[in-house]
């Protein structure tokens, strides 16, 4: 499935990177609306942060993906 998709492209950047080398974003530009089953777009992150927690991922881990790593690369970076 799509959802499945998702998961394996954020296993597979986690175990090259680390799990502070993943970061979302809201922007769905380019999906020419087609998004996996439930996922309709920026309305829809509650549902895809359900789902990354039923995948497995720990809280921490959720919270790095969603906010911490973006975060920390602006204000190291960015200046």
């Amino acid at each position: 499935s799509q959802t499945e998709d998702i998961f394996r492209h954020m296993d597979a950047v986690l175990e090259l990177g680390g799990e502070d080398a993943l970061a979302l974003g809201g922007d769905f530009d380019g999906s020419n609306g087609r998004f996996p089953a439930g996922i309709e777009g920026v309305q829809s992150i509650p549902l895809l942060r359900e789902k990354m927690l039923q995948h497995g991922f720990s809280e921490e881990l959720t919270e790095k993906i969603f906010y911490g790593n973006a975060h920390r690369f602006v204000m190291e970076n960015i200046k």
